[in-house]
């Protein structure tokens, strides 16, 4: 996988990455000279919002997914590289997928459903590794497909992240991704989503607009294509890139 995808997905998923090199770049380590017994205000630092969402589990089931087991998606990365994703085992509120990568181990992600809907990634986006373990954590906390009656033109949605870090200059709003419906043709929608950081000094966000993922869902098979744009002057070209080959359902 090259540099670009790479780093797209720690800016999507490894925000606490984004707080640890702010804390490192304006409180660095330094020696601490004990003058006189005084009292100084310490550095305002909050931590990231505690979600508030109904957390109940529900039965899996989505217009923009097939949850049977057995499924599978294949699909083509910008680079090149063909990864097969199979709906391995399956529960009353998640399913367990696994991905195949070329001259890897199979790496194993989890959807979870609950009442407001669909959590987690339906595929591996890196081969094992500490990194992949890390997002695997994070993206469990996204709302991927929101409720069928909620996935409409320009209906949005809120993901609270705990990244149970202390993080400089976040609100107490928190770290959140927003997704909005963007559009819908035919049978598929297009969803965007934006990273919110919360309130910090203007020139520090590391993602200009906040739009960090771009993907489409298809009725009745799940994501038809992801793209990772970071800042405004993302392109397809210059993006990581995925798009479904071909999908086999379940008999």
């Amino acid at each position: 996988m090259n540099s670009r995808i790479l780093n797209a997905i720690i800016i999507v998923s490894l925000v606490g990455i984004v707080g640890i090199s702010l804390h490192d770049r304006f409180f660095p380590k330094k020696e601490v000279v004990v003058q006189a017994p005084t009292i100084t205000q310490a550095p305002v630092v909050v931590e990231s919002a505690k979600s508030s969402q109904d957390t109940s589990t529900a039965p899996c089931q989505s217009d923009y997914f097939n949850f049977k087991k057995g499924s599978a998606w294949k699909y083509k990365l910008l680079v090149g590289d063909v990864t097969t994703s199979t709906i391995t085992a399956t529960t009353s509120s998640s399913v367990t997928i696994t991905t195949v990568f070329p001259k890897k181990e199979p790496v194993e992600t989890v959807l979870t459903c609950r009442k407001t809907g669909v959590y987690g990634l339906p595929l591996a986006l890196l081969p094992e590794s500490p990194l992949q373990s890390i997002l695997s954590t994070i993206s469990g906390s996204v709302l991927l497909i929101s409720t069928n009656d909620t996935l409409k033109v320009n209906s949005s949605w809120e993901s609270p992240i705990d990244i149970n870090l202390k993080i400089p200059f976040i609100s107490t709003d928190g770290v959140k991704v927003v997704s909005t419906v963007e559009k819908q043709v035919g049978d598929t929608l297009t969803i965007s989503s934006k990273l919110i950081l919360g309130s910090i000094p203007e020139g520090l966000s590391p993602i200009k607009n906040g739009k960090v993922i771009e993907y489409q869902l298809q009725k009745n098979v799940g994501i038809k294509s992801l793209k990772f744009l970071v800042g405004e002057s993302a392109s397809a070209t210059g993006s990581g890139q995925l798009n479904l080959v071909s999908f086999t359902p379940a008999r």
